[in-house]
């Protein structure tokens, strides 16, 4: 790392530099490869030893060096060494705290949306439970509540929501569905109807095409909306998912 910084700042006609050495070719593809090996090498573990001292992340310290160093290639200006010198660690100090903010906003959303992942799927395992679908919509806001039912009425059928509505209600699936061969000839759900179920050769249809997707998609409508709320942070989703995912 020395000797690339050192490559930069001879580029750049630094002033009061260490002598390159006869072997120094500032027009090889990698002219820092020319350089004698040590070359600023006190000056570059200092400043990764600050890095580390700081982050206390290695791989964290070598990327803020590679990258700022990288970004200011061509554009340092012919300053005194020690000027140079202040201005890169600077400069490398500064990238090195965006990458410590972005790696724990990373963790942060990825822990995040993992709960919500196993939370959602443990909610969805009791869908089929009246008192519990109960349960889920006491502690979700109304808002929340329809913004759900429109997402699964979009994504799975345009009935859905009315059919877990019902189930709340105290209807079977059967009388709700429609089941021919047990004497419930009629769906009570309209667009159901429309398409002509349920028929005598089909009495589970509507299970095994509609209600086995609700709960990969409510998994799915949960994880989108904790994404959103991580990339648009407010007071009101942040706390609203709270009391949504410790309550059930």
């Amino acid at each position: 790392m020395g000797r690339l910084i050192g490559s930069l700042f001879l580029l750049a006609g630094v002033e009061g530099m260490p002598e390159p050495g006869p072997k120094w070719n500032p027009k090889a593809p990698h002219p820092e490869l020319t350089l004698p090996r040590g070359y600023m090498q006190e000056f570059a573990g200092n400043v990764y030893g600050l890095l580390i001292k700081t982050f206390r992340n290695p791989e964290l310290a070598e990327s803020a060096m590679l990258e700022y160093l990288s970004e200011v290639k061509g554009k340092l200006k012919p300053l005194p060494l020690s000027s140079a010198e202040s201005y890169v660690r600077y400069g490398i100090m500064l990238k090195g705290k965006s990458l410590a903010r972005e790696y724990l906003r990373q963790k942060a959303r990825t822990e995040s949306l993992e709960d919500v992942e196993e939370e959602a799927k443990a909610i969805s395992r009791d869908i089929e439970d009246p008192n519990s679908l109960k349960n889920f919509q006491h502690v979700m806001s109304p808002r929340m509540w329809q913004e759900w039912m429109d997402y699964l009425a979009k994504h799975i059928h345009p009935d859905m929501p009315l059919y877990l509505q019902l189930r709340m209600e105290g209807y079977t699936n059967d009388e709700i569905v429609g089941a021919p061969k047990k004497n419930q000839p009629n769906t009570l759900l309209p667009h159901y109807k429309e398409q002509g179920h349920p028929k005598p050769s089909d009495p589970s249809f509507w299970g095994d095409k509609y209600f086995r997707k609700v709960i990969p998609t409510s998994i799915e409508f949960f994880k989108k909306k904790r994404e959103e709320a991580g990339r648009h942070p407010s007071e009101e989703s942040e706390s609203e998912f709270e009391s949504l995912f410790k309550s059930v």
